[in-house]
């Protein structure tokens, strides 16, 4: 019988008290949602520091729900307490994550969308047994509308200030009255700034979900750019209707079932000259990267090493026969940017023939996410006809 190994009781309660700590902030989760949901942190911030009582008569909740509420925030370090007078204040260093949703650093967006991962736990229990997944629908509006809030950042913050004008062509033709197709288009909000940054350019939105183009579509008439902006149910696996001289994907492909050929699809949807703009998660292919990563994201699978089915997507994107270059880029403030370059010429050995693209793909390598500088998560697919 084999020996059974003495337990290290120290590693053993750290274990231990890892699992509170995760099970204190799933706990925190519920009330962080319920106090995004109830106005109850920008009532804080707009009225100031307020004690149980104060707080209710002003959020119009019940007192007894206010006062464990603020407890367990200020226990939690989301606000903090002054014993003297009773009062829990918001500090102001913490709005621009809990309710600023122009914020770059806003993140109850992602809050938001917690309670519909746990309405769905049967079903992804079943999914683990017998394969499959969870339909979209089951996810419904508020997980959809989480999102938007969350995503809605990178594109208020980057998308027309600095992400397009990064890349001088493409800002230029947009300028002169370009056209654009956003897949993975969603609630259409990053078609929305685009529209509004660049008034001489048409776009389209490409989405597998009616619900999200219906919400789309309801945007862009309210914002009285419906002439411009227009959305379409559209499985881009089975083709892409139109040529375009930008096409866009954000943090879309890794959620694709079939990203190759997608991104043939687009490929093909580009006009002469055209450019694909994909922005990824970019963690690591080699597991023991993401365990080491400072965020413990393990699970996200960095898009562009070999294997990964949407690296071997990219590949496609040029052709075959096209030879890529892995060229790690240091930039000093938006953390390091993984630049992967097809370079065309006979001088390239097993390069494609003088017909064929110049391909760049640029992804934020996010282990300086912490920063959020709005650089970091600039990236671009080039291609000549």
């Amino acid at each position: 019988m084999a020996s059974v190994p003495a337990l290290d009781m120290d590693k053993a309660q750290h274990f231990a008290f890892k699992m509170v700590g995760d099970i204190i902030s799933q706990n925190m989760g519920t009330l962080t949602v319920i106090g995004d949901r109830l106005g109850l942190f920008t009532t804080l911030a707009e009225n100031g520091p307020a004690t149980s009582v104060e707080l209710a008569s002003r959020a119009n909740i019940n007192e007894r729900y206010a006062r464990e509420w603020l407890a367990a925030m200020a226990c939690h370090g989301y606000i903090t307490f002054d014993n003297q007078s009773k009062r829990f204040t918001l500090p102001p260093e913490h709005a621009p994550a809990l309710i600023d949703q122009d914020s770059p650093l806003y993140f109850a967006g992602v809050m938001a969308q917690v309670p519909t991962h746990y309405a769905n736990i049967d079903l992804l229990t079943e999914a683990f047994k017998y394969g499959g997944g969870v339909p979209q629908e089951r996810f419904g509006a508020d997980w959809r509308c989480g999102l938007e809030r969350f995503t809605r950042t990178f594109f208020h913050n980057n998308l027309v200030q600095a992400w397009i004008p990064s890349m001088p062509d493409v800002d230029a033709a947009l300028r002169r009255g370009g056209t654009v197709a956003d897949v993975g288009s969603g609630n259409g909000q990053a078609l929305l700034y685009l529209a509004k940054g660049y008034p001489n350019a048409t776009f389209v939105g490409y989405d597998i979900y009616p619900p999200s183009v219906e919400t789309a579509r309801e945007y862009a008439a309210t914002a009285g750019l419906a002439d411009r902006v227009r959305y379409e149910v559209c499985d881009v696996t089975k083709g892409i209707p139109e040529s375009f001289d930008l096409i866009t994907t954000f943090d879309v492909v890794h959620d694709m079932p079939f990203p190759r050929p997608a991104l043939k699809e687009i490929r093909q949807a580009l006009k002469p000259g055209g450019t694909y703009f994909v922005q990824e998660i970019n963690f690591s292919g080699d597991l023991q990267e993401n365990i080491d990563h400072p965020l413990g994201v393990g699970g996200l699978r960095h898009v562009g090493l070999e294997g990964d089915s949407l690296a071997a997507g990219l590949l496609d994107f040029a052709d075959d026969g096209v030879r890529m270059v892995l060229d790690p880029v240091d930039d000093g403030d938006a953390g390091s940017l993984l630049r992967e370059q097809q370079r065309g010429g006979a001088a390239d050995a097993g390069a494609a023939a003088g017909d064929q693209s110049d391909f760049v793909v640029e992804l934020a390598h996010l282990k300086n996410l912490p920063r959020l500088i709005p650089a970091g998560s600039v990236g671009a697919a080039n291609t000549t006809g």
